[in-house]
């Protein structure tokens, strides 16, 4: 198992997000989405762990660190802008 890598994502900025900018598919299986929010910052939240993934980080409603994110992220699925 890995060193966890993200936090829980606070009610106040759920209540903030507004805009999601992609979806993508982690390495590990794990499903992330890049919001936007009220106050301009772009938050990475992990949206549907897979069960078998080792790192503990991944759990749904972590915010988890974009370069660690755009690390693991797969190729785009057909249809999807890069």
């Amino acid at each position: 198992m890995t060193r966890a890598t993200g936090r829980m994502l606070t009610m106040v900025e759920r209540a903030q997000l507004v805009h999601c900018q992609l979806v993508r598919e982690l390495a590990c299986g794990c499903k992330v989405a890049r919001y936007s929010t009220a106050g301009g910052r772009a938050l990475t939240v992990v949206e549907n762990p897979e069960d078998a993934c080792p790192n503990r980080g991944h759990q749904a409603d972590f915010v988890i660190d974009d370069a660690v994110a755009l690390h693991g992220f797969l190729a785009p699925t057909a249809g999807e802008a890069a």
